[in-house]
């Protein structure tokens, strides 16, 4: 075809305005050739692909009933008609190089847009071969013509998703009914540190999940194929060189033509730095600025637990609370530096004396709360005094003088709290904690004020019976 569209007109008597492929085959039997037309003709017809035979300037000399089917032009109306003028032909490369493969290489191949007769475009895989006469000349065209515009149309549908994918920063994984991977972009590599050769073909989980318990993350994306729905939910992954990632997955279905679901896709979002985050913040709202400590709200969150761990398994344990006598005089003749000064450096020494299991809290500007593991009537009274003797040793050189304090310290043992009744239950047991931690705070406040009000640096103890004090 190509060769032929910058070919002048012939006159007719070379071919020209030949309406059958009976015509030409006889016009080349009167020049030797032994060809049972016929036969030909039945051949070329049962060919699937577009058949056309076109004459040296151009016209259309023979057409095959898949030509008709493909283009919509019947026989007799194309026939001897310029080809260029029935598909509207547009070329990929320069008709030069066209005509040059069909005139030294005999043939040319390739993909062409032709034009059906209602005027929409085809994407045509076209294969010309020269036809020669018997000194070798060329005297026309052979086309063998498929139309690929599906095809071509899928294939350019899936370059452009590949571009995409391989272009968003997540990680993109495809996984198939068996659980194994199917896809891998550069995301996922970039995320988990495997090339696409290493993923491909492996189960998903196995190579992946960071959960202990896999089985059930398997459990789970199983019903994704069943349901059908996109679901987003966070995991922790394991990476190639063994680091643990936390990753928002949103996992959508790939559907077949019918709607069956035949896979998953796995759009993961790396999202470790910002748990991170969000951790240390979490635990910035809980922590003193000042001294490094818990604050009141960590206070009143692990206070609940203990009085329900005492209530469920007998977990003995006590408030001990403690406020500075001379604190005051301290910010007041020396200035608040020196008196930061001071409650950094008897939180630290403090903090080296709890036990395993023991926690402290800033409660207040000058009190201070140890939730104490142990019994109040025992190991406990002997660690808050224990706690006594070491803030009444403790100084701190402030420029030209020392700086010391004494504590005021009171103890409630937890079972000083009432087990919850039906009612409470009924409310909410985490409620009735709370309730109940503000209750044994306020108890082991009390005994710390008895203390004070004595003259200070000693321990009170609360009691059902009462305030008693604490001796060795």
């Amino acid at each position: 075809m190509g060769f032929l569209r910058n070919r002048s007109r012939r006159k007719e008597s070379e071919g020209g305005d030949a309406n059958s492929l009976q015509r030409i085959l006889e016009d080349e039997r009167s020049k030797g050739e032994s060809v049972n037309s016929v036969l030909a003709a039945e051949v070329l017809n049962s060919i699937d692909d577009a058949v056309i035979l076109v004459g040296l300037d151009g016209t259309i000399q023979y057409w095959t009933s898949a030509a008709e089917r493909m283009y919509g032009w019947a026989s007799d109306d194309v026939v001897g008609r310029r080809i260029e003028m029935v598909l509207a032909t547009e070329f990929p490369t320069p008709m030069e190089e066209i005509n040059s493969a069909l005139s030294e290489a005999g043939e040319w191949n390739g993909d062409l847009i032709d034009h059906h007769r209602d005027g929409h475009a085809l994407t045509v895989f076209s294969r010309q071969r020269a036809r020669r006469g018997p000194d070798g000349e060329v005297i026309g065209v052979v086309e063998v013509n498929t139309d690929v515009t599906e095809r071509r149309s899928e294939q350019l549908r899936t370059i452009r998703l590949t571009t995409v994918l391989e272009a968003v920063e997540e990680a993109v994984v495809g996984i198939d009914r068996d659980g194994a991977i199917s896809a891998w972009n550069q995301g996922a590599e970039r995320l988990y540190g495997y090339t696409e050769p290493e993923a491909v073909g492996r189960n998903a989980i196995d190579l992946l999940s960071a959960e202990e318990d896999a089985s059930a993350r398997a459990e789970r994306e199983a019903k994704l194929f069943e349901g059908g729905l996109t679901v987003k939910n966070e995991v922790r992954d394991i990476c190639k060189d063994g680091r643990i990632v936390d990753v928002s997955a949103t996992i959508s279905p790939i559907k077949d033509e019918r709607g069956v679901v035949i896979g998953l896709a796995r759009i993961c979002h790396d999202i470790t730095e910002y748990r991170r985050i969000e951790s240390e913040l979490r635990q910035l709202a809980h922590i003193d600025a000042l001294t490094g400590l818990w604050n009141r709200r960590r206070l009143e969150g692990e206070l609940a637990q203990r009085v329900s761990d005492y209530h469920r398994y007998g977990q003995s344990s006590a408030v001990v609370v403690f406020d500075l006598d001379g604190l005051k005089a301290i910010n007041d003749t020396h200035g608040h530096v020196i008196g930061d000064d001071y409650l950094r450096s008897l939180t630290e020494l403090l903090g080296e004396r709890l036990r395993r299991g023991d926690m402290m809290f800033r409660y207040g500007g000058d009190e201070f709360v140890v939730l104490a593991s142990g019994s109040a009537d025992g190991s406990i009274g002997k660690f808050a005094e224990s706690l006594r003797k070491a803030i009444a040793a403790h100084s701190l050189p402030a420029h030209d003088v020392v700086v010391t304090c004494t504590a005021s310290i009171g103890v409630a043992d937890v079972s000083l709290t009432v087990s919850p009744g039906q009612s409470e239950l009924r409310g909410g047991t985490d409620d009735w904690a709370r309730g109940a931690g503000d209750c044994l705070i306020e108890a082991a406040d009390m005994a710390m004020y008895e203390a004070k009000q004595a003259g200070g640096n000693s321990v009170r103890i609360a009691s059902p019976s009462g305030i008693t004090t604490f001796a060795d």
